[in-house]
């Protein structure tokens, strides 16, 4: 069987996010300072936040301009070359080499390089600079429990950075998004009825097909499956508070228990009973 393509912000991609720190460094590159030019290829994610000062990168044979706020971001294979601070202000910098994905997942790695901008401002981004100090704080001091520490923030920072491209690629088309969006929150709101396409159109206002090529393109599933999706996450959540199959399956709007446990056992892998079972603590 072929293995199913991974679309950007699908469930398969944030599955396949493993962020595995590298190394992460704060820097003060004095007034003026400008370092040797030389080339180095990126083997992982070099990201970097601007704190204070202005001044330039050299990438790929081009200079991109730092302010505060800006977050940089140097994809694997991209070439680092130089860099400079501006005559009259230092620059301070954090630096963050991160593996973004487990191994295996090139496919998920290309779909984000091919997305993210080389940078983009976040000055006001409440929580982004005390977490890059957190993240240098852990990873250099190493005390006990540092790698679980370590992982979760940079889990955070790269949450920031990919909603940030999320809201982002929404704004390119901000009238279809807001009605693709309606039409998810009024499926989530009526998870447990039986909806058909034509009333999803509705709602969205757009015609059938267009209603149906959108909705695919922004959450890379169908609305049907969405639909069915949410109905078993809902369910799920019944089982582990201790609801019965029956009673899981009529709030979730299934009408018949056989229907809903041999779906859940192609969709999951699992049965609802044998679900039940790995919520239980023991």
């Amino acid at each position: 069987m072929p293995k199913q393509s991974i679309e950007l912000w699908s469930e398969s991609f944030y599955e396949a996010v493993a962020p595995a720190v590298n190394s992460i460094g704060f820097f003060k590159d004095d007034k003026g300072w400008v370092s040797s030019a030389f080339e180095r290829i990126q083997n992982d994610f070099d990201i970097w936040y601007i704190t204070e000062g202005r001044g330039a990168v050299k990438i790929n044979n081009r200079w991109i301009n730092l302010q505060p706020g800006d977050l940089v971001v140097m994809k694997p294979g991209e070439s680092y070359q130089q860099e400079k601070a501006d005559e009259d202000q230092s620059l301070h910098v954090y630096v963050l080499h991160v593996t973004l994905f487990g191994p295996g997942n090139a496919e998920a790695e290309n779909r984000l390089k091919a997305a993210c901008p080389r940078k983009f401002n976040l000055l006001y981004h409440p929580h982004l600079e005390s977490l890059f100090a957190k993240l240098l704080t852990a990873y250099t001091l190493k005390e006990s429990g540092y790698l679980l520490t370590v992982r979760s923030i940079a889990l955070s920072i790269i949450a920031i950075l990919f909603e940030h491209l999320r809201n982002r690629a929404a704004e390119r088309c901000s009238v279809n998004y807001k009605m693709i969006n309606r039409v998810r929150d009024f499926i989530e709101e009526n998870y447990a009825s039986d909806l058909s396409l034509e009333e999803m159109a509705k709602v969205s206002g757009f015609s059938f097909t267009y209603f149906s090529k959108l909705f695919r393109e922004y959450f890379a599933v169908s609305p049907v499956n969405y639909h069915i999706d949410y109905r078993l996450k809902m369910a799920r959540l019944f089982l582990a508070k201790s609801d019965s199959v029956t009673a899981a399956s009529e709030k979730c709007g299934f009408r018949s228990v056989h229907y809903f446990s041999r779906l859940f056992k192609r969709r999951l892998g699992l049965s609802p009973s044998e679900f039940v079972r790995t919520c239980v603590i023991k």
